[in-house]
């Protein structure tokens, strides 16, 4: 077969019209597909909280009581348990003058296994009436920047495991 010069117009025209025409579905490795029937099996929680400030300023505290959420303590340990569990919503409360939300947010859903369907909620304080929250939802595939107060949380909380 002869070797066939193409200028770069043509060749990127080439692949748009293959792009336009593939319409197969994504096709996964068979290693893809067992870690998912691995991760299926693992057993689901509804709540994983990763609390960066300390307890006594912890707008969480009537949230551990009422929910039995997993608790961690650092990134490490949110990792370690997506390793061994599922989890429906992660929550992440930041500490105010030491946190990022965006960076936080980005960090922890980095942690998320891929397929997995975890919503994700992080917020700080912004003043006493006031908290800012970053609310992700698979099914949105976007975050959410809200302003709420103190005693909406609990609320997005149940809403968010109520999806």
């Amino acid at each position: 077969m002869p070797f066939v010069r193409t200028t770069g117009k043509d060749a990127r025209a080439n692949r748009s019209l293959r792009a336009a025409n593939d319409t197969k579905p994504y096709t996964r490795f068979s290693s893809e597909v067992g870690q998912d029937e691995q991760r299926s099996n693992l057993p689901c929680h509804n709540l994983i909280l990763l609390s960066r400030v300390a307890q006594a300023d912890s707008l969480m505290a009537n949230t551990k009581t009422s929910l039995n959420p997993r608790i961690a303590r650092s990134l490490e340990e949110v990792s370690a348990h997506f390793d061994a569990e599922r989890f429906k919503l992660v929550v992440v409360e930041c500490n105010p003058e030491h946190c990022d939300l965006v960076k936080s947010a980005i960090e922890i859903q980095r942690l998320i296994p891929q397929g997995d369907t975890t919503a994700l909620i992080i917020f700080k304080r912004a003043s006493q009436e006031c908290l800012d929250m970053l609310r992700y939802t698979p099914s949105a595939a976007a975050f959410s920047f809200l302003s709420v107060h103190p005693d909406e949380i609990r609320t997005h909380i149940q809403d968010a495991l109520a999806l």
